[in-house]
């Protein structure tokens, strides 16, 4: 779709005190030709491995930036490591003259604002797909049951997805 990863499948566990676990796996391989390409990838990873985070965050399009904070060092800790480790070499990509510290840490915060802006962006883009996302994957829960799925075949025929899908053609 928009950030250019296919899906393999979404899942959800309830716990019985109603706490949740969730995540989508998805395949990030894709071709890449040239710097211009990695650092398009990178991006597009970096702001998918916030995605997860950013939308549990988010209410009527606003993000709760404490919430958001809280979650990168809870639920989304591995996807957080994961962007700790990608940002800095898409940084050196994108700056690769710049050797003071302070400038280097300013063009760090500066990528990272600009991902989860693109990451938040792109889920307000999809909200719909994403709520009808939501009631496919609470209809299948069902007393007693504490773990669903649902396939990327499954998401695929979602309505919305298939509107979403159409669009970008």
């Amino acid at each position: 779709m928009k950030l250019g990863f296919s899906g393999v499948g979404i899942s959800i566990e309830v716990g019985l005190d109603g706490s949740h676990q969730g995540g989508a796996e998805i395949l990030p391989a894709r071709p890449v030709v040239g710097v211009e390409e990695v650092k398009k990838y990178l991006k597009d990873r970096i702001a998918v491995l916030y995605a997860g985070a950013i939308a549990q965050c988010t209410t009527q399009g606003f993000v709760d930036s404490s919430g958001l904070e809280e979650s990168l060092k809870t639920n989304a800790a591995g996807d957080h490591a994961k962007i700790r480790e990608l940002l800095p070499l898409l940084r050196n990509l994108m700056h690769p003259g710049s050797t003071c510290t302070s400038i280097q840490k300013q063009e760090l915060t500066e990528l990272d604002t600009e991902l989860r802006t693109l990451s938040s962006n792109t889920i307000d883009e999809v909200e719909d797909a994403l709520d009808e996302l939501q009631a496919a994957l609470a209809s299948r829960f069902t007393p007693g049951v504490q773990q669903v799925s649902i396939t990327h075949a499954d998401v695929l025929a979602l309505p919305g997805v298939q509107q979403l899908l159409s669009r970008a053609c």
